[in-house]
């Protein structure tokens, strides 16, 4: 009992076991859907964990020195003016890059991506300032240990704060702000 041409024509005469559908074109689709949402879910994942990482710890720094009266020097008030404007930019720039990144688009509008792109530099400058004013902090108390509490005063510590604010406020008034293009291209 051989198979001829006319049985291969007539699918009726084959047996069953041969006109299974392996549905391996589907599983290979769905195994494809199920890594895009795992990896997608594991970088949403991660993240989330960077943002309240960064709120949490900048938000301990803050507290600490709020609690302990020997953390209060002019120092920490640098580092605490740091942390605040990390915490910012924790609040305010990563969690829309987040959602470009996850969604691959910017959902929010023209508008608030001209406000996302400003606040991004605008909070990312705060820092960057800060640490320039902690560094000119530390080379006074390395340089000068004795006269160090007679440079580095509540004045001269108010008055570098200001100056770096009101730098700050003047660059994003005047329309200097630098706007990386990938923000852009993200937004349009």
């Amino acid at each position: 009992m051989g198979f001829n041409e006319t049985d291969l024509n007539n699918s009726a005469n084959l047996p069953s076991t041969f006109l299974l559908d392996t549905g391996q074109r589907n599983i290979s689709k769905n195994h494809h859907d199920i890594e895009y949402v795992l990896l997608l879910s594991l970088k949403a994942f991660i993240m989330i964990f960077i943002i309240l990482c960064a709120l949490l710890g900048n938000l301990l720094v803050i507290v600490s020195v709020m609690r302990h009266r020997k953390l209060r020097v002019i120092t920490n008030y640098f580092v605490v003016s740091l942390a605040l404007a990390d915490m910012l930019v924790a609040l305010f720039a990563m969690t829309f890059n987040a959602s470009v990144e996850l969604f691959g688009r910017w959902l929010f509008g023209y508008f608030m991506c001209d406000v996302w792109n400003s606040l991004d530099v605008f909070f990312s400058t705060v820092s960057i300032l800060h640490l320039c004013c902690i560094s000119v902090d530390r080379y006074y108390a390395i340089v000068q240990p004795l006269d160090y509490p007679l440079i580095m005063t509540n004045v001269r510590l108010s008055r570098m704060v200001y100056h770096e604010r009101a730098s700050r406020i003047q660059k994003e008034l005047s329309g200097c702000v630098c706007v990386p293009s990938q923000q852009v291209l993200c937004c349009r």
